[in-house]
Parts: C-alpha cells; structure tokens; sequence
C-alpha cells in the first residue's frame, strides 16, 4: 500500500495505483497541466472509497510506501490500466535512440555549422 499526499490530503490506496498516478502526474508535470483522477482509497474505517485527486502541474503530490492492509493490497485494474493509457496519450516525447534508419537519412547539416561530424554508421 502506498500514501498519495498533496495540497488536500494524505490518500491511502494500492501501490500499483500509487505508481500510475504518480507517473500520470510526472507526464501532466512535464506539459505543465493537470488533470483530475478518480482512485479508490481506504477511508478510516477500512472501508474502500473513491477520492478524486487533482494531479499535474504543482499540485505536490507525492507517493509513500507504508504497511500492508490487513486484508491485502488494494488493486483496481482498470483505474490502473486507465491512468497509464492517459500518460500514454499526452504527446511528451521520450528521449529514446535513433534507429539506423533514422541515423541514416538524418540530414545532419546542422553539425555542419558546428564543423563536427554526425555520429552514425
């Protein structure tokens, strides 16, 4: 189980749901947006509940881990699945290698004006 915690609150619910919202908030943090997210939580009596969160662009949230429930760990697979779909969505580049394709028709002349040569095959 994991503690999401913000500006609002402290939100005790799964640690794979902690996990996606707290990556869904790093995409929203980087584009400098923020977005509202429906995740179950455990409320003080035990009971299951959903809290929506605002997540983004300075909200502060933030995850940590904590004990097990009694009962086990909270899991809700399509919230879960639904938050990395919506991180999947938003556009931010990764910074990943260039293929030799990419490598290859390339058109580095802007190196040129740096007199360095590309770097490639």
């Amino acid at each position: 189980m994991k503690v999401l915690t913000n500006g609002t609150g402290s939100f005790v619910t799964g640690t794979e749901i902690a996990d996606a919202v707290m990556n869904y908030a790093m995409v929203l943090q980087r584009q400098q947006a923020v977005d509202l997210v429906s995740i179950p939580v455990v409320v003080a009596n035990g009971e299951v509940e959903h809290a929506d969160l605002l997540v983004g662009w300075q909200t502060g949230t933030a995850a940590v881990t904590t004990a097990e429930r009694g009962d086990g760990e909270l899991v809700e697979i399509d919230t879960i699945v639904g938050l990395y779909e919506r991180a999947s969505r938003s556009g931010v580049a990764r910074a990943v290698p260039f293929t030799e394709e990419e490598l290859a028709e390339g058109g580095w002349s802007m190196l040129d004006e740096y007199g360095q040569e590309p770097l490639g095959p």
